[in-house]
């Protein structure tokens, strides 16, 4: 996305974020949540999955993306959010 990706709205006391919805892939995002599971007693926290579809993705298609991301993922995350308006991925 052209910059600037994050702004201010000081009137509205808002945030724009508009850094895109980037991503190495799904099995990437398994092996990077595995290796803090492993990390997780020493490092506690609170661990969130953001899934879109791909950009490639149909429309129609779009829950299978999300489905496969959530089974796929969800052990590692203590919540998941499924963004299904991501202005990235038309």
């Amino acid at each position: 996305n052209p910059k600037p990706r994050v702004f201010r709205l000081i009137k509205d006391l808002a945030v724009i974020n508009r850094y895109g919805f980037n991503s190495v892939g799904l099995e990437a995002c398994e092996r990077n949540l595995k290796a803090r599971e492993a990390q997780r007693a020493v490092q506690p926290g609170v661990v969130g999955v953001n899934l879109g579809k791909n950009k490639t993705t149909p429309e129609a298609d779009a829950g299978v993306d999300y489905s496969r991301g959530a089974v796929k993922l969800c052990e590692y995350a203590d919540y998941i959010v499924v963004n299904v308006s991501s202005p990235n991925t038309p």
